[in-house]
């Protein structure tokens, strides 16, 4: 039997699912195989995924215009992604308010991307208060607006949504997730790491609004897509082809446009036949990942 668990660290998980996850393990029932050797293109893991996106949308009251996304790399790898997209290539800053430990964290990666402008810095009072809406700044030309609404080191939670509606929002909420009911349509972005709330250690959470299709279409490609194939070969498929090649590929359209225009100004043929899968792969990388640093 569990016992009650009060740490900062993973959620205790109800014994019913340990049970039925012990007996998985060896085989699942309806299955006949162990679930460490069914396919993740089965028909059953498809019906595993169809089933979580069901029952997160219903507990949410998630409309249908936000797109759920289950990636690997933790919230943290978050962290990259979101001003990958967002902020990179851009004039505007971010705003980013920085309460605790989390919120430190997701600072440093966002600077590698551009500009990035702390509204609110907690360390002054050692993080042990919270802002009010008065000490808050925030620009309303931002390009988005960033916060952890619990920070689990410090003990410091956000009972109210922080910044403007006509600016994008973006939260970090990993250790309160489907702890309270949010009004979600008043985020463009939130992402949550599984293992507080919503299971063992092993999968992150992403709510994305469709008006954040790059977004989604970012989330995904940094990892395997569900028929196996990884981001590259897909942003390649909708590049070398033709436009409406983009919807059955399942990417934002805004994102592979921007990959064409961007291998173009590169010297790239986009109708040549002669290029290898690895050179594919160089020149995809190369127009998303930022420049090496110089090391003085």
């Amino acid at each position: 039997m569990n016992h009650l668990n009060f740490s900062g660290g993973p959620g205790i998980l109800p014994e019913r699912v340990l049970a039925e996850t012990q007996e998985a393990i060896a085989c699942v029932p309806e299955v006949g195989l162990s679930l460490l050797g069914i396919s993740h293109r089965s028909d059953w893991f498809a019906g595993v995924i169809a089933e979580t996106e069901a029952n997160i949308r219903q507990l949410l009251a998630l409309p249908d215009d936000y797109a759920v996304l289950l990636l690997q790399g933790g919230a943290t790898l978050q962290f990259s992604m979101i001003p990958m997209l967002l902020l990179r290539g851009t004039d505007k800053q971010a705003d980013y308010i920085r309460s605790g430990y989390w919120s430190a964290k997701s600072i440093p990666p966002a600077r590698l991307e551009g500009r990035v402008r702390v509204i609110w810095d907690g360390e002054p009072s050692r993080f042990r208060r919270l802002p009010s809406d008065a000490e808050l700044d925030c620009a309303q030309d931002a390009a988005y607006l960033h916060y952890v609404s619990n920070e689990t080191v410090e003990g410091v939670q956000f009972h109210r949504i922080l910044g403007l509606d006509a600016v994008t929002r973006v939260c970090d909420m990993s250790s309160d997730f489907l702890s309270r009911p949010i009004d979600v349509e008043r985020y463009d972005l939130v992402y949550a790491h599984a293992q507080k709330n919503l299971g063992p250690a092993g999968v992150t959470l992403v709510l994305s609004s469709h008006q954040m299709e790059d977004v989604a279409a970012l989330a995904q490609g940094a990892l395997v897509l569900s028929n196996g194939r990884s981001v590259v070969q897909d942003c390649l498929s909708c590049v070398f082809a033709q436009t409406d090649l983009l919807t059955n590929a399942g990417l934002a359209a805004p994102l592979a446009a921007r990959l064409a225009v961007d291998l173009r100004a590169q010297g790239w043929d986009l109708n040549s036949n002669l290029i290898t899968p690895l050179e594919l792969v160089d020149g995809i990388l190369a127009t998303i990942l930022p420049p090496a640093r110089s090391a003085e």
